[in-house]
């Protein structure tokens, strides 16, 4: 038997309204329509396999931080990540925004400034540098806040890792540590963004 054709150019309740519902009587039927054109959806839940627009954010998430190190360093240090089950993106094509706040003190000898940057992998594997910055002052030891953010535009996997890491920017500093590891000075936000 040949599938049936309907053709019109308009299907509108019976009442004549235009408002009114259409139902169709089997629920277990499905519609398919190649071209959809919606002024709003008044409910059900839009499926995984639906593609999103470029630019789109897909989730945003607090991750859970692990591998907090208070040591002293004048060198690049990892002292915290975040773990590896607290985010999965959908795709390695999509990119992941990385917000982190990470607070770092600095002991003076002449100078007191701290160098950090938000990088891909572990505090024990550090990979590639994303994004870098810098705080400074002439004079004292001195705590600072960092607020910084980067983009991964080629994430290792679906399983992404970020590694927050601090060191000494100059000889003028002694030497650096993370500010305690308590998880209210420190956070990560990552956000899966749709390419």
């Amino acid at each position: 038997m040949s599938d049936s054709i309907l053709q019109v150019e308009k299907i509108k309740p019976k009442d004549g309204s235009g408002t009114g519902a259409i139902t169709i009587a089997d629920s277990n039927s499905n519609v398919t329509i190649g071209n959809l054109t919606a002024t709003s959806l008044a409910g059900g839940t839009i499926g995984s396999s639906v593609v999103f627009p470029a630019g789109k954010i897909l989730q945003v998430k607090e991750v859970t931080l692990e591998n907090f190190n208070t040591s002293n360093t004048t060198t690049q240090l990892g002292v915290f990540n975040n773990t590896s089950s607290s985010f999965t993106i959908g795709s390695t094509s999509n990119h992941v925004y990385i917000h982190v706040m990470g607070q770092a003190k600095a002991v003076n000898s002449t100078s007191a400034d701290v160098y950090a940057t938000i990088s891909e992998g572990t505090t024990s594997s550090i990979g590639s540098v994303l994004t870098n910055a810098i705080q400074r002052a002439q004079t004292g030891d001195q705590t600072f806040h960092f607020s910084m953010f980067a983009i991964d535009n080629s994430p290792a996997s679906t399983t992404p890792q970020y590694v927050f890491t601090i060191q000494r920017n100059t000889n003028g500093t002694s030497y650096v540590n993370l500010d305690g590891n308590s998880t209210y000075r420190h956070k990560m936000v990552l956000m899966e963004v749709q390419q």
